[in-house]
């Protein structure tokens, strides 16, 4: 990780010591200034990032893709009404700008504007009707409303289009084992697991489900799979410790439930499983 990090670091200086060389031929090409701003955003420095937008956007007031690479920059910050109102005025220049009428509709979401939130979604999907990340980013709007059968029907075609999204299977999968779906969880899971085998959300999910559906060695072993992938993550140990419990292997239940305490102590769902388990064994000594 930290060797990828490092070679990560080096082409983003050289990229943005090309880009700043060009400066020296053309200072005033927007184009250049959009490309530094990039390079600078995804090293973090968004300070000089957002200089380096506006630049470009003084060089070319109607560059949409800079007005809206700035909005995503407010975003980022929390600075959710300049970010909204930046994107506003690129789709006054360019209205069928789907791109920024999502990226509309995601802002307008965090402001708890539900209804111009939706519009803007609709907007992008009319201009865009199979875009699979618009799809998901209504289906979380849908969620946040309770809306919940809508949110599951964005989500299910957002896979359809792409199965490589992995939100949008992790959500899917999450309200379909909340709703007591977990048929259809396991007839989705081979397409799921086809492009994400390696996801550990998804094991997880796909074990809790195999629990509802009484398949014990099918949710234990996602279960694990799930650790396999995410040893220090303390709700799969949680899980597994569960799934232990309810079939009565008090020792394995009891190993689990400690790790995940161990992990995060401040647990309660966990905290009070693990004490209702030492109640289940001195009850059965």
């Amino acid at each position: 990780m930290a060797a990828k990090c490092i070679e990560r670091s080096k082409e983003w200086n050289d990229e943005l010591k090309l880009y700043s060389s060009s400066l020296n031929v053309c200072p005033n090409n927007a184009k250049v200034h959009y490309n530094i701003a990039k390079v600078l955003a995804n090293r973090g420095d968004f300070g000089s990032a957002e200089e380096e937008y506006l630049h470009a956007i003084s060089l070319n007031p109607t560059y949409e893709q800079a007005l809206n690479n700035l909005a995503l920059l407010f975003e980022k910050r929390g600075l959710l009404e300049k970010s909204e109102a930046i994107l506003k005025n690129s789709l006054k220049i360019k209205p069928d700008f789907a791109t920024a009428w999502m990226n509309l509709g995601i802002v307008q979401l965090k402001l708890d504007k539900f209804e111009d939130s939706e519009n803007s979604f609709y907007e992008a999907l009319r201009r865009r009707p199979k875009h699979a990340d618009t799809l998901f980013n209504l289906g979380n709007l849908y969620l946040k409303q309770n809306r919940l059968a809508e949110a599951k029907n964005c989500w299910h075609n957002a896979t359809s289009l792409e199965p490589k999204h992995l939100e949008a299977w992790v959500n899917l999968f999450i309200l379909l084992e909340e709703q007591d779906e977990c048929l259809a969880v396991e007839f989705l899971a081979p397409l799921a697991f086809e492009h994400h085998p390696h996801s550990p959300v998804l094991h997880s999910q796909y074990g809790l489900c195999m629990a509802r559906l009484g398949k014990f060695e099918a949710a234990e072993e996602s279960l694990k799979k799930a650790i396999e992938l995410d040893s220090k993550n303390a709700m799969f140990w949680g899980n597994l410790g569960t799934l232990y419990h309810r079939s009565v292997e008090y020792v394995k239940s009891r190993k689990a439930y400690e790790k995940s305490l161990l992990l995060e102590p401040t647990n309660l769902v966990v905290k009070n499983n693990y004490e209702k388990l030492l109640e289940d064994i001195r009850k059965s000594i």
